[in-house]
Order: structure tokens, then C-alpha cells, then sequence
């Protein structure tokens, strides 16, 4: 089997999340700190898969093999929002643009705003291929052995709006070895319910 999938996804915030680096608690306040987040990824993968089952020295193997090969782009970015103080001079009000709230008393509906403009966004491209292969070795209809291997190759390189390109290839290998014991007949093959 053959498949290729592509994906689009967003991600766009502005949140505020309570901040009292200030000291303003004792006061009965809490500033309102800005958390922010403009990110959008791009990805296309295919993967191609073969499977099947074959017979060695009396005992079936049923494997699963195949690779994957794929590139992920993402622009990302975070909203740089002016705001007020975050000692709270100006207490919770209007005065103080809404960017404190009472601690005791938060009222959801202030209408806080801040100055909001977008920050240079760091653009990353990712490219990886990946070879994989699994087999169920079956002793008897309870006893079988699992085994995996998966080899991974990453390239990543990133494009900050300050500073140098950033690169990095990384190589991965990844197993699995499973002992496996099927007390249950509800939990063995569909075929071993067939009349003797």
C-alpha cells in the first residue's frame, strides 16, 4: 500500500494569564501577562507499506514493513501586544487599560486591548526519511515473539529573523521486543474458533 497525506494547520492566540512578579497580590491584583502565538505548518508524507506472512522452520511470521519519507514547513511568530505597567500603578480600572484585574473579583468582559503588531516570524523546513520492519513470530496458539526496528534521519534547518541559519541532522534507531502470552482464546486469531 501507497499512501500520501498533506496537511495544513494553524495556530493563532492572544491570552492572558494571571502574573504577580511584581508583588502585586498583597494589593489585591494580578496583572494580566500576554502569552502569543501566530504559527502556521505545512507537512506532505508518503509512506509505502508491505505485508504479509510466510512460514520458517514450522513457525508463521506475519511482518509489516516499509518506509516514510516527508517535509514539514513552519512559519512561526508571536504578537508583541503594548501594554500597561505590569506593577499595576494605575489599579484595575480604565485608567490602567484594563492590563490588571482585581484578584478576588476577575471580571472576564474587561474590555482589555493592547497595542498589537506582529514580530518577524523564524521559518523552518524539516525533511526526514524513516525504514521500518516488525515481525510476530507464532510458537503456539499462545506464545508468540514480537520484534521492531525503525531507522529515522532528520534534517531540520531553521531561519530566526536575527542571527544565523540554524541546522541540525539528527539519526535515530528505535526497537521493540515483546514476549507475548495469550491465556484467553477470545484473545488469539479468529482462526482457532473454527470446529474441530
Amino acid at each position: 500500500s501507497n499512501t500520501t497525506r498533506y496537511s495544513s494547520t494553524r495556530n493563532n492566540y492572544i491570552v492572558t494569564n494571571p502574573d504577580d512578579n511584581k508583588g502585586n497580590v498583597p494589593n489585591g491584583l494580578v496583572y494580566r501577562a500576554v502569552k502569543s502565538r501566530d504559527s502556521s505548518t505545512n507537512s506532505l508524507v508518503n509512506q509505502t507499506d508491505l505485508s504479509g506472512d510466510f512460514t520458517v522452520f514450522g513457525f508463521k511470521n506475519t511482518f509489516a514493513t516499509g518506509g516514510e519519507l516527508g517535509r514539514e514547513k513552519t512559519d512561526s511568530r508571536s504578537w508583541n501586544v503594548v501594554t500597561g505597567a505590569n506593577d499595576c500603578p494605575l489599579g484595575d480600572g480604565p485608567a490602567g487599560g484594563y492590563n490588571c484585574t482585581s484578584l478576588h473579583d476577575p471580571d472576564p468582559n474587561d474590555p482589555w486591548r493592547g497595542n498589537i503588531t506582529k514580530n518577524a516570524p523564524t521559518h523552518t523546513t524539516s525533511r526526514y526519511w524513516a525504514l521500518y520492519g516488525f515481525d510476530t513470530i507464532e510458537f503456539t496458539e499462545q506464545w508468540s515473539l514480537n520484534l521492531g526496528i525503525r531507522y529515522d534521519h532528520f534534517h531540520t534547518r531553521a531561519n530566526p529573523p536575527t542571527g544565523d541559519d540554524i541546522e541540525d541532522t539528527s539519526n535515530f534507531v528505535s526497537y521493540q521486543t515483546g514476549l507475548v502470552y495469550k491465556p484467553a482464546r477470545n484473545g488469539r486469531r479468529r482462526r482457532e474458533y473454527r470446529a474441530q
